[in-house]
This record gives C-alpha cells, sequence and structure tokens, in this order.
C-alpha cells in the first residue's frame, strides 16, 4: 500500500485546488468537510470527483465520506435528507446544493451480485476504500489537499489503467455491473483494462442476464455519449457485448467506426440510435424491441422508429431510384406530410451520412415545407364530424380514408382548401361508394 501523497507534490497544486473547491458545489463541499472534521470527525472527498480532478476533467457530483455515523451527519447540519440511511448515507443540502456524505463501511456478502447483504460502519478510511471497484475511484482527498491512495490509484490513472481494487475477481462477482462500467470507463476515459481484471470481467460473462436492465441502459448511454470510442472488440472478447443485445461480426467494424465517426455531429439522441439502428440493418421492429430493452422511454423509441422510418424511405426513393426534379418535389411533400419538419430533417441527416453521394438539401426539404399548403390533416378546412351527415350518419374507417385522400389533394395543388369545394368533391365521392357498396347506405 501506498501512504498518503500531498498535492503538493503535484504540479499546480493551487490550481488542483480551485477547481476542486471554487465552484458552487465546490464551495459547499468544502464548508461541509470543514464542519466535520471541525466537530472531530474524519472527511474525505473520495470517488469519482477526485479522479477526474486529477484528469483534469469537469466534476459532476461531490462525493464525501466520513467517519461520522449517519445519526451525527443529520445533527450536525440543519437541512438533510435519509436517501440511504441504510448505507450510512445522508443527502446534506447547503445553500441549495446537495451533496452525499457516506460512513465509512465494508461491505460483506453481495446476494444479488448487486447489493451487499451487509454493511458495517467502520471507523478508517482505509476499510472503506478496500470495498470500492476501481483503484482510480478508490481514492480520497482530505481538506488539507492531502490524498490517500493505498492501491495505487494515481499511478493507474497516469498510466491509463482500469485495475479492480484488492483482487479483482472478488470485486467483479460482488456486483456484476462493475464489468460494465469498466467498459464505460474505456470509452470515456480511453484507459485499458489490466490483464488481471479483464480475465476477472470475461469470467463473470455468464451471469450478465442478472444485472437490472434499467443499470444496463444508463451504462449504455454514458458510453455512445463518451469522448472514446465504444470498445467493440473487448466487449466481444469478453463476452459482454450481448448485455446490450448486441452482436459482433467482423463485417460490422466499418459501419461501427461510420456510426462514431458521424455520432459526434449528431445532437439528437433518438437519431443517433436511428443511425446505428440503420448500420446494424435493424427493422423498425426490431430497433423498437431493442430500444425498450434498454429502458429507453416512450418518446424516444416512438421518434426514433418515425426517423429510422423515414430513412429507409429516403434511401429507397432518393438512393434506388432515379428521380426528376419534378418527382422528387413531390415525394419531399409526401415524406414532410407523413412525418413533419423535424423527423424528416432528422431523416436527412442520416442519408447524408450513409449516401453522400445522393445528398439531399436540406435547405431545399424547408423551402418544400414552407411552400405547403398543409402539413398535415388537421389543416383541412372540415373534418370527419363533416363528412358524416353527407353518408347518412353511417360512420367507419372510410372517413379516416376519405380524409386523407383530400388531405393528398390540397397538397398537391388538385384541391383548394376551402370548405366548400371540399364538400362538393367529398359529396361526389360518397355517391359514387354508395353505388358501388364501398360506403353502405
Amino acid at each position: 500500500m501506498n501512504d498518503c501523497t500531498s498535492w503538493q507534490s503535484m504540479e499546480n497544486p493551487v490550481m488542483i485546488m480551485r477547481s476542486l473547491f471554487d465552484s458552487t458545489q465546490g464551495k459547499a463541499a468544502y464548508q461541509i468537510l470543514r464542519t466535520l472534521v471541525s466537530a472531530g470527525y474524519d472527511a474525505y472527498l473520495v470517488g469519482g470527483c477526485v479522479r477526474n480532478v486529477l484528469l483534469g476533467l469537469p466534476i459532476v457530483d461531490f462525493d464525501i465520506t466520513t467517519s461520522a455515523r449517519p445519526e451525527i451527519v443529520a445533527r450536525l447540519f440543519p437541512h438533510t435528507v435519509e436517501t440511504g440511511i441504510r448505507f450510512g448515507t445522508v443527502t446534506v443540502i447547503h445553500e441549495a446544493v446537495h451533496i452525499e456524505v457516506t460512513t465509512f463501511r465494508s461491505e460483506r456478502k453481495y446476494l444479488d451480485t448487486r447489493h451487499p447483504s451487509e454493511v458495517q460502519f467502520e471507523t478508517s478510511i482505509l476499510a472503506d476504500l478496500q470495498r470500492r471497484d476501481f483503484t482510480m475511484n478508490a481514492i480520497a482527498c482530505s481538506l488539507l489537499g492531502e490524498l490517500v491512495d493505498p492501491y495505487g490509484g494515481v499511478k493507474d490513472i497516469n498510466e491509463r489503467t482500469i485495475r479492480g481494487v484488492g483482487n479483482p475477481m472478488e470485486r467483479m462477482r460482488e456486483d456484476l455491473l462493475r464489468c460494465v462500467r469498466a467498459f464505460r470507463f474505456m470509452a470515456q476515459l480511453g484507459f485499458a483494462i489490466d490483464a488481471s481484471t479483464f480475465e476477472a470481467i470475461a469470467s463473470c460473462s455468464d451471469k450478465l442476464e442478472q444485472i437490472a436492465r434499467e443499470r444496463v441502459g444508463v451504462e449504455w448511454r454514458k458510453m455512445i455519449s463518451a469522448a472514446h470510442s465504444i470498445p467493440l472488440q473487448q466487449l466481444a472478447d469478453t463476452g459482454w457485448l450481448r448485455v446490450f443485445d448486441l452482436s459482433y461480426r467482423l463485417e460490422h467494424l466499418p459501419k461501427w467506426q461510420v456510426f462514431v465517426n458521424c455520432y459526434k455531429n449528431m445532437t439528437d439522441e433518438a437519431a443517433q440510435l436511428a443511425l446505428l439502428a440503420r448500420l446494424l440493418n435493424k427493422t423498425e421492429q426490431e430497433f423498437g424491441e431493442w430500444l425498450r430493452s434498454l429502458r429507453y422511454g416512450r418518446e424516444t423509441v416512438a421518434t426514433g422508429r418515425q426517423i429510422l422510418a423515414c430513412s429507409m424511405r429516403l434511401q429507397i426513393e432518393c438512393t434506388d431510384h432515379e428521380r426528376s426534379g419534378d418527382q422528387t418535389f413531390i415525394f419531399l411533400k409526401d415524406m414532410l406530410f407523413a412525418y413533419g419538419l423535424q423527423i424528416a430533417i432528422q431523416g436527412v441527416h442520416i442519408h447524408n451520412q450513409l449516401h453522400p453521394a445522393h445528398r439531399i438539401d436540406e435547405t431545399r426539404v424547408r423551402d418544400v415545407c414552407n411552400a405547403m399548403p398543409i402539413h398535415n390533416s388537421k389543416q383541412l378546412q372540415l373534418d370527419g364530424r363533416d363528412l358524416l351527415p353527407l353518408a347518412g350518419g353511417k360512420g367507419g374507417p372510410w372517413i379516416g380514408q376519405m380524409l386523407q385522400e383530400l388531405a393528398m389533394g390540397v397538397l398537391h395543388g388538385h384541391l383548394p382548401n376551402q370548405r366548400q369545394q371540399l364538400m362538393d368533391w367529398a359529396k361526389t365521392q360518397i355517391a359514387e361508394r354508395k353505388q358501388n357498396g364501398t360506403i353502405q347506405s
């Protein structure tokens, strides 16, 4: 084990201190640490916030660990919430900033590969760090800037290595989500997994179905939005790619590279996922099922499916068929009517990424949209209630079909969007359809 390392031995210690405590969150964390230490307890920043400072990355959350028991923490601060009292966690609210404060603890056997069967409060920071997942996350920082680094986390950060704390096999089997987190850290930080930890992760792949799908979905979303490439080969080599309901074949590798290159240029999450679905040749139904398996919300699933369908339609109409300018104009109006401008634009983005030789000008799409007399059936100057009396009050699917025909007539300039003329056309059509039995009298 290493001794405590002071930030004073590192370059620019003042800059590092400022990056910790100068933000609104950092100031709140400083005050909480000071209160705990002044009351006679040990207290440290720990985990991701310390790691990110050492890496020069933004701090997302500040976490504090302390020798003070949860009930003492609650007494020391006027505003607290018992967020995980069983595990020793109390959220302290300081000037509207929420900071989790957790008592030093050790953990007994994990019965469900996620949660310990029992936790025991400890008085030593070393006992607390022993239970953590990776060495880079098992570094604590005192109020004075001293680093407690018993497992060589600083060294591993410098060597860009992800290493399990202590016995990697035990750490991974305790909590299977740690295996997924290792790959996520690869994508976020560009680190490599050390050999013993990699072997431990591979040995756990037969139990991946035991991880809650909600947690898998969270890790997946963090991974695909990460700064570095998704570690496909490593996921495949360990058998863990299946946790995301994906398969890996060599012929897919160039497509994944296209996805990685294009992903950064797209800001809409549903469109990013639709692009990946196109590259992996997923049908609309398969795509929806895949998103639901990763616990994406209904809106993302519905929007993603629409974008996928739109981009596939664009390929058929603009890549597989040669079209004149007038034909393309008609198609673009139909597409905009079917999907709306926002979905259509995302579909065009995907199409242009995949088929640069058949690019569609986004400006032209917007111009066509602006020139359209209507954008959906609701903008017609009549509705189904107007049509119903024309058929003697007989409802049925014919109403929706006729509204669609009226909308297409207006959209393509065959009918004006004026109520009386639309009614006259509808009367004629209804009379004809009554005669041929399409509409029952």
